[in-house]
Order: structure tokens, then sequence, then C-alpha cells
């Protein structure tokens, strides 16, 4: 699954070399927060949404991905218990695979 991020994550923006600075990829990828000021009032909001959708869409995936591995937890270990090994095989192949086969 890190490589299919990785291969998107790389051709989406194509050539690095063209932003002048990290904060003009960010820029690209519509990954800077919003914001709202007036005077000595400072809101910065959610992420812009602007630039490339499907570069983004990938970083947020990826770092998605990063965050919340596929694991078994107490609960589901403990309920597989009963259950013969070909179906928890079956289980934990389709949660490793959930993100792949949207592409």
């Amino acid at each position: 699954m890190q490589a299919i991020h990785a291969v998107r994550i790389v051709a989406e923006p194509g050539d690095f070399q063209r932003f002048e600075s990290p904060r003009k990829l960010m820029g690209y990828l519509g990954l800077i927060p919003s914001e709202d000021s007036s005077g000595p009032r400072r809101r910065q909001g959610s992420i812009t949404k602007a630039g490339n959708s499907s570069a983004r869409r990938a970083m947020v995936e990826a770092a998605h991905a990063h965050a919340h591995p596929a694991r078994l937890s107490w609960v589901i270990a403990r309920r597989q218990t009963t259950l013969p090994r070909s179906i928890c095989d079956i289980a934990w192949k389709a949660q490793l695979r959930t993100l792949v086969e949207r592409y």
C-alpha cells in the first residue's frame, strides 16, 4: 500500500524542482490552512482544498494509513477464537487491501 501512495504522491506534482519552497508545494496540494484575519485577530481554519485534488487525496490517505495501520483489537481477537483459521486469514487479508482495491 505504501508503494501506491508513494507513486501517486510523486507522479501528481511531477518535477519537484519547479516549486521554490515547501510552502509552494503545499499550496499546490491545497494543504495549507485557510485564514480569516483582521487587525490583531488571526483565525486559521481547515485546509483550503485548492490545487490538485488527486495529489491531496493521496497525501491524506497516506497519512491516515500511517496513523491507523491494520491491527487486530482484543475484541476481534476474542471473537475469532471460535472461528476457523481460514476465515480469520480472509478477514485479515481484507483489512490489508481495503485502500488498495479502490484504485
